[in-house]
């Protein structure tokens, strides 16, 4: 049997056949297209063409824009628009300027203007037709005077009521106070509740509900088998102490603040971008997790920063996180008018707080007054003068482009302060360091200078014994002859007698003074090699280093080459990644692979990086190469047409094979990278590694200076007679008469920390003092220090808006064209107009304690509903984000204001809350109604059973990953961008810009705006995706081998494949189908793959009755 006759046999739940249908829009628009036309259409109309096409007796062209009749029935030219089809709009077609006429006929519409027009008409042309409420007074010169009594009485603005809890008839029925409220109003349209859900359906629903991730089978049954009577109870107590609990009901929240992990897929981790709002996510899923008073989680999400610290002095760390939620927003990051910007940002932050928290688009109001709530201009600026007042931004930015985020250090003034001292106090000990260095150093050169002839002849006599068959280590040589190795060595490569490139001698700590950030380089200050010592990425000049990593720079003539000397004989592999860190700029390197012996050279590969690139030393395309001991394998990177912007991060590994030993540059130089050149392994072997300076000369420029004729001698006797000892004796010994530098150019000069031993004991004991106490400061001085996307108080510095100040109404939403002064204040429908004026700092904290005030009419009301409509699949209110006028009145208003009563009451407790919802008869119903239920009210109003859900896009996923034994419960850091990625899809980066991937295809919550309730398309590229796609096809396979991994026949692997899936056994049918299908398919892996994959496309593995 093949899979599509497979499909066919059980075509009643596959997914790939159909999801279950949804409801399409009719009527009026929802709250988006209110939204949208309120603050972004009507305001433009009004501008820009009204004055032309408005309610005057001969509009031009005999065209009305007053009202959507109007435009779809258009005037002499026919309709100005087609709704849902702005291509086929002659609306679109004019202020495209596209052909004649070209609408509005001055100056063309902005194209940010136009792309609100023509998203406009793709969305239908929504447009109210609720009469306003109040009228327009774009000067904000109205006030609490304008709000009528019809308005303070509407029902949201009422204070929070104790109310009765009903009689019902049925009184078997209602096991909570919230049933006999349901109950009631179903008793009184005469419809009765559903039956109870049967154990294993209210499992899967509450295990979904709480976690978004499936029940194991033995949950299922340890729950089958309880049968007391607070066995559900115990489920509902579990799962809320599980800590899946919080990451489920922390994405609930994420949706309605419009959480992204990034703005846009091209800056991602930029400057510009949220790169540290995970730290939010992790805290709302902790403030879940902990059951964080709902009192407090609204606090601190707006004034987190403004609340005491747990110890003085401190910072509240928690609080400063939480306020990443006024950071997070959309408003245009690019805009290159910067009061627009600024005052785009206030209208999200207005926005989020008063939609997330009370229910009302306050929003609406920024251009004019409110057209259906009694929300004046007023009370908008009121508001916004508060986030005005506040920044998330360091600055605007410069005009050509977008501002950086705010990255407020987690740590508090006064350990900043003293992280300022230490950096201050490790350049004041480095000075001292470097004096005593400097004095031991060149009293030891001075007093080495007589010998100048001896470490010359013997340079010359190390390098002939090298070249012959045998050789003597350079340490043993110079020991023979009563010489210091250190300066031998030296002589030797400042001679240029060396057979290597020379090194580079001269370490520089703390570049640029970035403590962490140590540095070789030669003469020049280029070539070198950089190594990052620290865990964080340090951002210098126009490139970045990241974490505990080491970059190389080529000069401007030659290259920079990292060699490593074999301190073993054997077979060695070779792997690494060379990344250009400075994408800015430069044209990319060469690089080359060298194996070098004493006899020999050989390159075993060579390449280009282009400017931005890299490029893998993969071990699979280079062969191993067989070293003896003291051969040398050498990485060169060298500038190509020009070496500026050429910095370069460089991972080389080179290993041992059958396990004789591992070699890893960073690792190797990260604890202690000035050490010495060469430098040791981590093994204990000297001279492993060595930076060398591959520029043209080789010679010390000391020499060039003060000795040039005595050193031409020397060079024209080793090149007419190198065997002829007594003449070598004889320059060498003229070449020192002339001989008297003692700085760090001589070859006495102790260049490298591991030779200064030889040092003055008195200098020693000086130095590592000196270096104790540096050790000590760096220790302070380079903590790493994490950062937060968060708010402060002020407004944006160096902008209009810097500090703390009230804002004048901005006349139809602009900021150039300003009315009246308006003192911060929260909005009069509720807060009244007795408030006590904001004297000092933003506001926020007042804000705050007002939305969380237990007398607030709205803020319990709208958190208990939209608890109410994650478990039962619609709110009370149907439009959790809008219990203003436009919005759906409450189907049970006394059950709402029951639920606000008992929320405060039980001290704002989400988890508390969960218990009572869950304990009722209410959710405990099948999903299925009784006949005339359904038939009476087919919608479901009245909550006379369980709706039915399809999983969310990240329940989808987990869920494929939790049954094929996948999932990687980790939980917080970072978001991870790569899809394949096993953990739960929390943690799978979300980007603004990205609308493409698995998240949108599964309609994930929209982050470019407040979801508060997601839509559910049914599209076949769903199906498609479950079919083909490589992710789910790997899901499949990992179930498959789970159930082949005992040795169960394949009646009972079917049995434990339904088990895992849906939480019951095969039927009959089920079991028959299965057992046709792999007894009739080969081979029998692919087959049980196949099958498997069949069961996650099932509806019943992704919907929840």
């Amino acid at each position: 049997m093949h899979l599509r006759t497979l499909f066919r046999h059980m075509g009643r739940t596959l997914l790939g056949l159909g999801f279950l249908s949804c409801s399409a829009f009719a009527g009026e628009p929802d709250a988006a297209g209110s939204d949208f036309f309120e603050k972004e259409v009507r305001p433009l109309l009004h501008e820009r063409c009204i004055e032309c096409h408005g309610d005057r007796e001969a509009p031009k062209a005999g065209l009305r824009l007053t009202s959507r009749e109007a435009i779809l029935k258009g005037g002499e030219s026919g309709p100005a628009a087609v709704a849902g089809a702005p291509d086929e709009s002659l609306l679109i077609e004019v202020i495209r300027y596209i052909d004649e006429p070209r609408m509005p006929p001055k100056a063309k519409l902005a194209d940010r203007e136009i792309a609100t027009l023509t998203q406009w008409v793709a969305m239908g042309l929504p447009w109210p037709n609720s009469k306003p409420s109040a009228p327009v007074a774009g000067d904000g010169k109205p006030g609490s005077a304008g709000i009528t009594d019809e308005q303070r009485q509407f029902w949201s603005f009422q204070p929070v009521r104790d109310v009765s809890v009903p009689q019902v008839k049925d009184g078997t029925w209602a096991r909570t106070d919230i049933d006999r409220f349901i109950l009631a109003t179903l008793e009184a349209k005469g419809l009765h509740p559903a039956p109870a859900a049967d154990k294993r359906t209210l499992i899967r629903r509450a295990t979904f509900d709480l976690t978004g991730l499936p029940p194991t089978p033995e949950e299922v049954e340890a729950f089958l088998a309880d049968q007391t009577s607070e066995g559900f109870n115990r489920v509902v107590d579990r799962l809320l102490a599980s800590p899946q609990y919080g990451e489920r009901w922390g994405r609930h929240w994420l949706d309605v603040v419009r959480y992204a992990d990034s703005f846009d897929a091209r800056g991602v981790g930029g400057a510009g971008d949220i790169a540290e709002a995970w730290r939010y996510r992790d805290w709302v899923v902790d403030a879940f997790n902990r059951d964080l008073p709902y009192r407090d989680f609204l606090i601190q999400q707006i004034a987190g920063d403004l609340l005491p610290a747990p110890e003085p002095d401190g910072l509240n760390v928690e609080g400063t996180i939480a306020t990443g939620l006024l950071a997070i927003g959309n408003w245009g990051g690019g805009d290159a008018d910067k009061e627009k910007l600024l005052t785009d940002i206030a209208d999200d932050q207005v926005d989020v707080v008063s939609r997330s928290f009370m229910g009302l688009t306050v929003a609406c109001a920024r251009c004019h007054d409110h057209k259906f709530d009694p929300i004046p201009t007023r009370d908008y600026y009121g508001l916004a003068g508060i986030f005005f007042s506040s920044h998330i931004l360091p600055n605007v930015g410069a005009k050509t482009g977008g501002p950086s985020m705010l990255q407020i250090p987690l740590v508090s003034r006064a350990e900043l302060a003293r992280r300022e001292r230490a950096k201050q106090d490790v350049v004041s000990l480095e000075k001292s360091l470097e004096n005593v260095l400097s004095d031991a150093k060149t009293q030891l050169a001075r007093d080495l200078i007589p010998q100048t002839a001896r470490y010359m002849v013997a340079a010359w006599d190390f390098r002939t014994q090298a070249d012959g068959l045998t050789s003597q280590p350079l340490r043993e040589f110079a020991g023979e002859r009563k010489l210091h190795p250190y300066a031998l060595r030296q002589w030797i490569e400042d001679l240029g007698l060396g057979r290597d490139y020379p090194l580079m001698t001269t370490s520089v700590r703390d570049v640029s003074g970035r403590v962490g950030l140590q540095a070789w380089k030669g003469q020049a200050d280029c070539p070198s090699l950089t190594v990052n010592t620290t865990g964080e990425e340090i951002a210098l000049l126009t490139f970045k280093l990241p974490p505990r990593s080491v970059a190389v720079h080529p000069g401007p003539s030659g290259g920079v080459a990292v060699s490593w000397t074999s301190p073993v004989s054997g077979r060695m592999t070779v792997s690494g990644l060379l990344s250009d860190a400075d994408p800015s700029g430069g044209d990319g390197v060469a690089w080359a692979l060298v194996q070098r012996s004493r006899v020999s050279r050989h390159e075993v590969a060579h390449g280009e990086i282009d400017n931005g690139g890299s490029h893998q030393l993969d071990p699979k395309s280079l062969l191993p190469l067989v070293v003896e001991k003291g051969d040398r394998i050498e990485l060169q990177v060298l500038p190509k047409n020009g070496h500026t912007c050429d910095t370069t991060t460089v991972e080389l590994t080179i290993a041992a094979e059958g396990g004789g030993g591992e070699w890893q540059l960073s690792r190797d130089l990260i604890e202690q990278p000035l050490q010495s050149n060469p430098h040791p392994d981590r093994l204990g072997h000297e001279a492993v590694w060595r930076f060398e300076d591959m520029e043209g000369d080789v010679r010390s420029p000391a020499f060039a200076a003060d000795s040039k004729q005595a050193l031409e001698s020397w060079e024209q006797v080793l090149k007419k007679a190198p065997t002829d000892h007594a003449a070598i004796e004889r320059v060498a010994n003229e070449f020192q008469a002339n001989f008297h530098r003692t700085d760090s150019s001589s070859p006495f000069w102790v260049r490298m920390d591991a030779d200064e031993k030889i040092l003055p004991e008195s200098a020693i004991r000086k130095i590592e003092q000196i270096r104790k106490d540096l050790d000590a400061q760096r220790q302070v001085a380079m903590a790493p220090t994490l950062y937060a996307n968060g708010t402060q108080e002020g407004g944006v510095p160096e902008s209009p808006h810097a500090g703390v100040h009230d804002v004048r109404v901005h006349i139809r939403g602009s900021y150039s064209r300003l009315g009246d002064l308006v003192p911060r204040h929260f909005p009069l429908i509720v807060g009244g107009d007795s408030q006590p004026p904001i004297t000092s700092g933003s506001g926020r904290l007042e804000l705050a304690r007002w939305l969380a005030s237990p007398e607030h009419p709205l803020t319990a009301r709208v958190m208990v509903n939209r608890i109410w409509q994650q478990h039962f699949g619609a709110g009370i209110v149907r439009t959790p984000s809008n219990f203003g006028k436009l919005g759906e009145r409450p189907t049970h208003p006394e059950l709402l204001d029951y639920l606000a009563k008992r929320f405060v009451a039980a001290g704002w407790s989400i988890k508390q809350m969960h218990r009572e919802m869950m304990r009722s008869a209410v959710y405990q119903q099948a999903s299925n109604p009784l006949p005339e239920t359904g038939a009476a009210d087919p919608g479901n109003q009245w909550f006379g059973r369980m709706n039915r859900r399809r999983l969310e896009s990240e329940a989808i996923r987990d869920s494929l990953l939790a049954v094929s034994g996948q999932l990687d419960r980790s939980m917080k850091g970072p978001a991870v961008r790569d899809f394949e990625n096993k953990r739960r899809t929390l943690y799978y980066m979300t980007i603004r810009s990205d609308r493409s991937s698995f998240g949108p295809l599964f309609d994930a919550a929209d982050s470019t705006a407040m979801v508060d309730v997601r839509t559910v398309s049914t599209v076949a590229p769903q199906a498609l995706f479950l079919l083909n796609n490589a992710f789910v096809i790997g899901q499949a396979q990992a179930l498959a081998a789970r159930l082949g991994a005992g040795n169960q026949d394949d009646r009972a692997k079917i049995d434990r494949a339904f088990s895992i899936l849906f939480g019951r056994s095969a039927d009959r049918e089920e079991q028959e189908i299965g057992l046709a299908y792999l007894a009739s398919s080969e081979p029998r892996e692919s087959a049980w793959e196949a099958y498997c994959q069949l069961l996650l496309c099932t509806n019943e593995f992704i919907y929840i009755d």
